[in-house]
């Protein structure tokens, strides 16, 4: 369930409530699917719900690899859902 959506700066942040948060490294990106790299060398797929919008940047699709972003683990621990970019 979204709480709210944020903008801190350049960084676009959508809120969930009760889901864990994660970070790490994009290393593969298929249209809307990407996988993300975590610190114990895990790769996590990931997705982006909805249209990203960061200042200035008017792109469908924002993450590209290399990008260091935020995730929202899915409850079932399989994967999850791109909340910020950096």
């Amino acid at each position: 369930m979204v709480l709210r959506t944020a903008v801190y700066g350049e960084t676009f942040h959508y809120i969930w409530k009760g889901m864990k948060q994660g970070k790490g490294t994009v290393i593969k990106s298929t249209g809307s699917q990407f996988l993300v790299k975590i610190r114990d060398d895990r790769i996590i797929p990931c997705s982006i719900r909805g249209k990203f919008r960061i200042k200035g940047i008017r792109a469908t699709n924002p993450v590209a690899v290399g990008d260091h972003v935020g995730f929202m683990w899915l409850e079932d621990g399989t994967g999850g859902i791109i909340t910020s970019i950096k």
